[in-house]
């Protein structure tokens, strides 16, 4: 799923998990139960790769501010 995300941005990102997040509400209300499911764990596994990539964001910039003030 990493490949296929590599090239959005995380406003992109964002808006594909309020999308899944959204439909999967709608779907649970329409009695869809298994498909609200799998698109709650979609919306986690996003936010996972989300969360990864600020990571790696971070400690790229806090490591050239180290290698900046060393």
């Amino acid at each position: 799923m990493t490949d296929c995300l590599g090239c959005l941005d995380e406003e992109q990102l964002i808006h594909i998990i309020d999308a899944l997040l959204d439909t999967a509400k709608r779907s649970e209300q329409q009695g869809m139960v298994l498909d609200a499911r799998k698109k709650r764990i979609t919306a986690q596994k996003v936010m996972e790769i989300k969360r990864q990539r600020e990571e790696s964001w971070m400690k790229l910039i806090l490591g050239r501010g180290r290698e900046v003030t060393a």
